[in-house]
């Protein structure tokens, strides 16, 4: 189990920039890593995921606690030991002059 890292703000929100809350949240995640797997493959897995939670953007603000106590395997999943942050590479176009 680990917890993925997002945004805590939806870009979906009107007027995103000035919403309360955490700017970053950590969500619970189960990450199946099979040996054969590639990098990109996995990181390809991980996005899916991203984009499979992002119309229910309602859980970003519901907290750990309350995710522990909707059952006993959440419970399990909120004592995750590890972190996943994947940050995409930024593009590094140079500027002459």
């Amino acid at each position: 189990m680990y917890s993925m890292v997002m945004s805590g703000h939806s870009s979906i929100l009107d007027n995103v920039e000035a919403s309360r809350g955490p700017k970053y949240v950590s969500v619970p995640a189960e990450v199946n890593v099979k040996s054969e797997m590639t990098v990109e493959v996995f990181i390809k897995g991980r996005a899916t995921a991203l984009r499979e939670r992002k119309p229910n953007l309602i859980f970003l603000q519901y907290g750990l606690a309350n995710i522990a106590a909707t059952s006993s395997a959440a419970q399990d999943a909120v004592y995750f030991q590890s972190a996943l942050d994947i940050v995409p590479p930024q593009s590094t176009m140079l500027t002459t002059t």
